[in-house]
């Protein structure tokens, strides 16, 4: 036996992770580097490219987003490429279209600042229940560079 023990019967890799076929993982970018994009308040970044979606759990374009398929405990996270004389970039993982509860208003989960070219990642953990949806939003205006940036996510129990 191997891995994480649970239950009769020989097991191995991490149990729970696609337990009853929904592993759920996702990576989303962009299908073509379009370059510098801006954003204003409350806007999702429009991946154009599913790369990885084990369960169509996701939807790309305008809106794009995750939907969890069950109830669980879900991991997000982004890489953002950002700067372009750009002195200020926030963006936030929205549940449900909402800022997480944890920010109040002007709060950013994460940011740059310095009008140089950088990277801006974050990473969160949300319980959601099946239809829940999360997104990777910006929280106030910024830039990003399409070909350059990602987001992704996976069930974690």
């Amino acid at each position: 036996m191997s891995g994480v023990i649970g239950g009769a019967g020989s097991k191995s890799g991490v149990i729970g992770i696609n337990e009853g076929g929904l592993g759920c993982y996702f990576i989303m970018a962009f299908s073509s580097d379009d370059g510098w994009q801006s954003l204003s308040t409350g806007t999702d970044i429009p991946w154009t490219s599913i790369e990885i979606d084990e369960n169509n759990c996701c939807t790309s374009g305008s809106g794009a987003h995750f939907t969890a398929p069950v109830k669980s405990k879900y991991f997000f996270g982004a890489s953002i490429y950002v700067g372009n004389s750009d002195d200020t970039n926030y963006f936030t993982f929205y549940k449900n279209n909402a800022m997480p509860d944890f920010c109040s208003a002007g709060d950013h989960y994460m940011v740059t600042i310095g009008d140089y070219d950088q990277t801006c990642n974050g990473h969160i953990v949300y319980s959601l229940n099946a239809g829940d949806t999360v997104s990777c939003t910006a929280s106030s205006a910024s830039r990003y560079y399409t070909g350059h940036s990602l987001w992704y996510g996976y069930r974690v129990v």
